[in-house]
């Protein structure tokens, strides 16, 4: 069945250096004989003190209705207790429980320095669109020991519940400007960068830029990541990356 389990019995030998199993026999395992949490995967990081350092940073955001939108989201403790558990991806980046919260906390990080060189950015815009733009990726993926895209994910896609989600806030907020309605918009729209890449639209203004170019430095070092821990033993080079059409050198340990 799918994400079932098997149980195998065999005999482990040693053959080259390597280890190796001589399989005798192979039977399907009751569910009551597993538990999934076992062989399920998690972010390295502790995800209650990312979440900790990330609220930290949006409180920077010194705009009375930007800091709102945020604190309307924090106190959603269903929309919190998803957007702690959540893959950032199936498998390419970060694909493991908490890796939406790593990668989110990561580019929030990067987008601090880049605004030390960049004086004309609006920050506080920056910051909370880094917040939102992966938001509905805790209604695309849903974890079943590995991270599997849902139904309405394929159906719909994380970019316009992202969009349908910071509405539904808003709609709370009196008064919340319209125009920041439009940019806020416009950055989860546009931050694949790339129309091929599924983004509705490309980046239109600065700060689209800014988390469009974060976005994707986070995910393709995360992909590389997972790359260099799933390398084959005593090689100088990772597995071909599907997503990244290439392998990757591995330097030696110094």
């Amino acid at each position: 069945p799918e994400h079932g389990f098997a149980r195998i019995k065999g005999q482990v030998d040693l053959y080259q250096g390597e280890l190796q199993l001589k399989t005798a026999s192979i039977s399907l395992a009751l569910e009551n004989e597993i538990n999934p949490e076992n062989f399920a995967l998690y972010s390295a990081k502790d995800i209650e003190a990312l979440f900790e350092n990330l609220t930290q940073v949006m409180a920077r955001i010194k705009d009375q209705f930007l800091m709102k939108l945020i604190e309307e989201f924090i106190k959603d403790k269903e929309f919190l207790e998803k957007f702690k558990k959540s893959p950032a991806a199936v498998e390419k980046h970060q694909p493991y429980t908490g890796g939406l919260m790593e990668h989110t906390f990561n580019v929030a990080t990067l987008a601090l320095g880049v605004g030390a060189h960049y004086p004309t950015l609006n920050m506080d815009l920056l910051l909370t669109g880094i917040f939102l733009h992966d938001i509905g990726k805790i209604k695309e993926y849903e974890t079943k020991i590995t991270p599997q895209i849902t139904d309405e994910g394929r159906l719909v896609g994380h970019t316009i519940f992202g969009i349908l989600m910071l509405n539904e806030k808003i709609s709370k907020i009196k008064d919340f400007p319209t125009e920041y309605t439009t940019l806020l918009e416009h950055l989860i729209a546009s931050h694949h960068g790339q129309l091929e890449y599924g983004a509705p639209v490309l980046p239109m203004t600065q700060e689209a830029i800014v988390l469009h170019y974060l976005d994707n430095l986070d995910a393709r070092l995360g992909e590389y990541q997972l790359l260099l821990q799933n390398a084959p033993k005593n090689s100088s080079w990772t597995e071909w990356s599907k997503g990244l059409e290439r392998k990757f050198y591995i330097p030696p340990k110094t």
